[in-house]
């Protein structure tokens, strides 16, 4: 799921749609607090810093 959801966000970032950044974004910190942190939080991390 995460990958797909990084692709709609990095997309939406790029393409200046916020509405569609905010909803992915939400969509990662939910399955974050939803499975393992640690796991998450470690696959999320060097995308995040990327934008």
């Amino acid at each position: 799921m995460l990958t797909e959801t990084e692709e709609i966000a990095a997309y939406a970032a790029s393409e200046r749609h916020w509405d569609l950044l905010e909803e992915s974004m939400q969509a990662m910190c939910t399955w974050d607090g939803a499975s393992d942190q640690w796991n998450a939080q470690n696959k999320i991390r060097p995308w995040l810093a990327s934008l």
